[in-house]
């Protein structure tokens, strides 16, 4: 197998992966989230261009037979997603305070645990208010 395939594939899961990640740094409070995910995104976008630009061409434009053609979509279909999804659950897993999806100062976000908390020591305040009277 010739190296760009390899390549490639490592640069469209990085670069699906960037590119999910800047999507949901923009939607976090965090502005150093942010620029760290454009420049991931940034970066593998201009590499990805030199790749589909030059070695890839003649297999995205038919050159080698639709087959190849139908091929070469399919492996990009591929690797994409699949970047697409190890970042978003990557950022399920990471995301918290400011760099959480929906941050912002305006607005308090509570954990589900500390929710949990809160309904727990309501009920409690009820059942006691229910008993005192």
């Amino acid at each position: 197998m010739n190296s760009i395939w390899i390549i490639w594939a490592v640069n469209l899961l990085f670069q699906n992966f960037a590119f999910t990640f800047v999507s949901r740094a923009r939607s976090s409070g965090s502005l150093r989230r942010h620029v760290v995910a454009a420049v991931m995104s940034n970066f593998a976008y201009i590499f990805q261009l030199s790749i589909m630009l030059g070695p890839m061409m003649a297999y995205m434009t038919g050159k080698h037979g639709v087959l190849a053609q139908v091929g070469v979509g399919l492996y990009y279909t591929a690797f994409t997603v699949t970047g697409s999804v190890v970042a978003h659950s990557w950022a399920l897993k990471t995301e918290k305070g400011k760099g959480a999806v929906g941050a912002n100062d305006k607005y308090v976000q509570i954990s589900r645990e500390e929710w949990a908390e809160l309904q727990q020591s309501i009920s409690e305040l009820r059942l006691r208010a229910t008993r005192a009277a």
